[in-house]
C-alpha cells in the first residue's frame, strides 16, 4: 500500500480477513488458558498462609480476569458485513479493548505491593531449592518490583502506542464511504 488514503477496495477485503483471523487466534488462545491461569491464581490463594501474599494473588486474578474479560467479551461481527463498515466497527472496538486492558494493567500494581510485603518472590526462591544468600537477599529486595514496574510502564506505552495505531486506521477508513 503506498498510501492508507487510497485503499482500493482488495486491499480492504484483506484487511478485513487479516484482522478477522487475528481476532480469532486471540479469542481462542485467551478461551483455552484462561481456566489455566484461574486455577493457578485459585490455588495460590488456598495455598498460601499469609494474608498478603493472598490479596496479592487476589489482585493478580482481578488483573487477569479483567485483561481476559477484554478479550473474550468483545463483540463478534460477522464478517460477511460490507468490509469498510466491519473493519470501521471491529477497529473501534479493538481500540476500546485496548485502552481497558492497558488500564486493567494497573491492577498489577496493588499486587506487586502486596507480594512484597508477603515476602512473596523470597519464599517461591526457597520453594525453588534457592539456597545462595545473595540471591535470596537479591529476590528479597526491591529489584523483581523494579523490574516489574518497567516491564508494567512498557506495556502500558505499547497498549497507548497501538491505540494510538487504532485510531489512524478509524481515520484512513473515513475516507473510504
Amino acid at each position: 500500500m503506498a498510501d492508507q488514503d487510497e485503499w482500493t477496495p482488495a486491499e480492504v477485503r484483506a484487511k478485513a480477513l487479516k484482522h478477522e483471523r487475528e481476532s480469532r487466534i486471540a479469542y481462542w488462545t485467551a478461551a483455552a488458558l484462561t481456566p489455566l491461569f484461574v486455577a493457578v491464581f485459585l490455588y495460590n490463594i488456598v495455598r498460601f498462609g499469609d494474608p498478603a501474599l493472598k490479596a496479592a494473588s487476589a489482585f493478580g486474578l482481578s488483573a487477569f480476569v479483567s485483561i481476559a474479560w477484554a478479550i473474550l467479551g468483545a463483540k463478534r461481527r460477522p464478517a460477511d458485513s460490507p468490509c469498510v463498515n466491519y473493519l470501521r466497527a471491529e477497529f473501534e472496538e479493538k481500540r476500546r479493548r485496548l485502552l481497558w486492558i492497558r488500564n486493567s494493567v494497573l491492577l498489577v500494581i496493588p499486587a506487586a505491593g502486596f507480594a512484597w510485603l508477603g515476602h512473596g518472590p523470597l519464599a517461591r526462591a526457597r520453594a525453588l531449592g534457592v539456597q545462595s544468600p545473595e540471591i535470596l537477599r537479591l529476590v528479597d529486595g526491591p529489584a523483581p518490583f523494579l523490574m516489574l514496574f518497567a516491564i508494567l510502564g512498557l506495556l502500558w506505552f505499547a497498549f497507548t502506542h497501538e491505540s494510538g495505531r487504532m485510531r489512524r486506521e478509524l481515520d484512513a477508513l473515513k475516507g473510504l464511504e
